[in-house]
């Protein structure tokens, strides 16, 4: 078994991230059913059997089952980052060990969370990981492996699902105990009974299928393309805890969507718009008896996190990561465009020559509808600045590319020596250049830290 390499930074934008919260919070919003027999939620499996292999009227690919398969969403429970920084929250303060997996699991791994939850129980991480073999000194195999517990453990290591987000309900879209996971699904309903939200009325016959193939009713749901459905978990605020184990105040550890709020994009884009964008042309939502519709919202989850795509790539078996390498390549491609293309417009403005003397302005322009980065604090943008001579040839560069990512000069992170704040410089016509932007996070005492 190969070993994934230990993570000190995160090379791209919108990984999937859970803090620590101690206190209150959205848990007590939602509804409890006490001891049930059966699971919430299905694996993903059972839906890509009729969601796979779907193309548009002219032909071409409808990105569903295997985009989904390849994104950071399916994989939100195998991110080798996030098991690294969980593991460094509760070496920290492994008195709240167990409150820190019940709340990390709750949007990494929320169908099996929310099934703990719904009968009373908390979520595991670190049991699931080793269940499923990813976590370290484990073995693929280990534990149950038929079952209840089995199928739970599988819920656990299918990420973000289609389960999971078709049966979010509407209920508090926006308000405050929505955000860190509070979202709301039925638990009143019996299996067979269940709801399935998605944006097409879906008529008896073909209903009748899709409840016989995964327990679950087609009903209709426009909820399911507004922005406040992903803000459920991509809105979260964090209560500190110091090294005292004292919890202090909170902090908005993510906030992408109430950036979003707060832009122009509100009345103009939503999240899915971006993320999710729409297939070319009509095109069916089902391979088997599917009826051609307009507005095919492909399954891509575009994003910027290229990084952890190629982890995934290179140590997939070892992750148990599904999706195929030409899934992966397509998603890295995709990340990659989006990036170039989506996040930012980067303009080279008023460039002057005085003697040996070269000045630039440098505009940059975020085009994304959030701030760039967003969200987890440890994501960080590169302002690559190079500068080449009359023949083509490089004479100045403040980062270069290995090959496995972006290696800058030292003290790139881009902080001051006297408390945590990012620092300007005149780049000047030096080799050395400050290009590193993130947001800084401190801790008691006003110094830096990677912590939550």
């Amino acid at each position: 078994m190969r070993r994934v390499p230990a993570l000190a930074a995160v090379l791209g934008l919108f990984i999937i991230s859970s803090g620590l919260a101690v206190a209150g919070g959205p848990q007590e919003t939602r509804p409890t059913a006490g001891r049930v027999a059966d699971l919430f939620a299905t694996a993903a499996d059972r839906c890509l059997a009729c969601h796979s292999g779907i193309v548009d009227a002219s032909g071409a690919a409808v990105p569903i089952a295997g985009a989904w398969r390849a994104s950071m969403m399916a994989n939100a429970a195998r991110d080798p980052y996030w098991h690294a920084a969980i593991r460094a929250e509760v070496l920290d303060h492994p008195g709240f060990q167990a409150v820190i997996e019940d709340t990390c699991s709750t949007c990494h791994m929320p169908m099996a969370r929310f099934t703990d939850f719904a009968n009373g129980e908390s979520g595991e991480i670190f049991t699931n990981l080793a269940m499923a073999g990813v976590a370290p000194g484990s073995s693929s195999g280990q534990g149950e492996q038929e079952g209840p517990r089995a199928q739970h453990n599988a819920l656990a290591m299918d990420g973000v699902s289609c389960t999971l987000c078709h049966q979010i309900q509407a209920d508090g879209f926006g308000e405050r105990h929505s955000f860190g996971g509070g979202f709301a699904i039925d638990t009143s309903r019996q299996p067979g009974a269940r709801q399935i939200f998605g944006p097409y009325e879906v008529d008896a016959g073909r209903t009748s299928v899709m409840r016989s193939s995964s327990r679950f009713v087609p009903t209709k749901g426009d909820h399911l393309s507004e922005s406040e459905l992903c803000a459920t978990c991509h809105t979260l605020f964090t209560n500190h805890i110091d090294r005292d184990g004292h919890v202090g105040g909170e902090l908005p550890e993510q906030a992408p969507y109430l950036e979003w709020l707060h832009s122009s994009y509100r009345t103009e884009k939503s999240c899915q718009d971006c993320h999710m964008p729409l297939a070319e042309g009509e095109a069916p939502i089902s391979a088997v008896l599917g009826q051609p519709r307009s507005g095919v919202s492909t399954h891509v989850f575009r994003g910027g996190n290229r990084y952890m795509l190629s982890l995934f790539k290179t140590y997939g078996e070892d992750l148990g990561v599904t999706a195929t390498a030409d899934e992966l390549d397509a998603a890295i491609l995709r990340t990659d465009e989006n990036l170039g293309e989506s996040a930012g417009r980067v303009i080279l403005d008023e460039v002057s020559r005085t003697g040996a003397l070269l000045s630039a302005d440098v505009v940059v322009e975020n085009l994304a509808g959030h701030k760039l980065p967003t969200a987890y604090p440890s994501r960080r943008v590169w302002l690559h600045f190079t500068v080449s001579d009359a023949a083509g040839d490089l004479a100045v560069a403040d980062c270069v590319s290995d090959g496995h990512g972006v290696r800058c000069d030292a003290g790139v992170d881009g902080y001051s020596g006297a408390g945590c704040r990012n620092r300007h410089r005149d780049l000047g016509y030096r080799a050395r250049n400050d290009g590193a932007h993130r947001r800084a996070t401190t801790a008691a005492g006003g110094t830096c830290t990677g912590r939550l």
